[in-house]
């Protein structure tokens, strides 16, 4: 399951990105506003590529810091009791690296630009 939502993320993500140049023309249009200049269209560029590489960065972080505590935390998981199954079996470490892998993977494809 995680990793279904894991893929759902990224693609909403990867939807959002695509869509920022046609939902600002929308926008302008919807305002009565015209088209942007030449100049005024590098600067919004400018500024999106800013704004997904420092998203991408806190992305990426939030994966990993995921990742790491919820591997070493598992002894404690009965402190916290956040739905975690005492008596099934362990996770596998290997899963949850897998499942950051996978994660991101789709975060660098997601913010290809």
């Amino acid at each position: 399951l995680a990793g279904v939502l894991v893929v759902i993320v990224a693609l909403q993500e990867l939807l959002m990105r695509v869509t920022y140049l046609p939902k600002q023309r929308f926008v302008r249009r919807l305002l009565g506003l015209p088209p942007m200049s030449a100049e005024e269209r590098a600067r919004f560029l400018e500024v999106l590529s800013i704004d997904s590489v420092s998203s991408m960065q806190s992305e990426i972080a939030a994966i990993l810091i995921a990742t790491c505590f919820k591997i070493l935390l598992y002894d404690q998981r009965l402190l916290f009791d956040f739905g975690f199954n005492p008596t099934g079996p362990p996770p596998v470490a290997n899963r949850e690296v897998a499942l950051m892998l996978l994660a991101l993977a789709l975060e660098a494809l997601s913010d290809r630009d």
